[in-house]
């Protein structure tokens, strides 16, 4: 027995009851995703056989078609093997980005420097009626003489991302956050 929990998320179309992983799928022809009227719905596992298939008792989507819930298993089942294998890889990956945060943490950061990840800020702050700032945005920036072995760390990080066996605090590597913005961050001094 397999115990790891699994969320998919799909949509269903109010009208029609039809499902699909985005509303693409749903759509009518001619019609743009979001022009569909749908529900956001996640069923979750935490159960499988050894296999790798769901369990018998966590085979109940209620509602559903048999066609439609086996779709939602099948998509299960493959982020489950998707995720054990991450998870196989674990302890050569760790071993990797040590590798490479040691490589980047003896970089200089005074030399010339590259961007290797751009995030826009996602504030509420920005949608008051009366703000006219643009969203923030914050570079990332590693020294160019060490750009591949920073973009190789990064890519290892995200493949990990939900794993609890991979140490993110030890694979951290030193870096320049940038920030570009057309105000000043506003602080309110009590």
């Amino acid at each position: 027995m397999i115990k790891q929990t699994i969320k998919v998320e799909y949509v269903q179309d109010k009208a029609t009851g039809k499902i699909g992983f985005e509303l693409a799928d749903i759509a009518k022809d001619g019609q743009k995703g979001y022009e569909v009227e749908a529900y956001d719905l996640t069923a979750t596992f935490n159960s499988f056989k050894n296999d790798g298939t769901i369990s018998k008792s966590q085979r109940s989507l209620g509602r559903l078609s048999d066609e439609d819930a086996n779709m939602i298993y099948a998509k299960a089942e493959k982020m489950l093997a998707d995720q054990l294998k991450v998870q196989s890889e674990t302890a050569v990956d760790m071993e990797r980005a040590l590798e490479l945060k040691a490589i980047v943490d003896t970089a200089d950061l005074n030399g010339e420097m590259v961007t290797i990840k751009t995030k826009t800020s996602h504030s509420k702050w920005y949608q008051n009626d009366d703000v006219f700032n643009r969203p923030s945005q914050y570079l990332t920036q590693v020294p160019v003489a060490v750009e591949d072995e920073a973009r190789e760390l990064q890519a290892l990080r995200k493949k990990h991302q939900g794993d609890n066996n991979f140490d993110f605090y030890a694979t951290a590597y030193k870096t320049v956050e940038i920030r570009i913005a057309d105000h000043d961050n506003y602080k309110e001094e009590y």
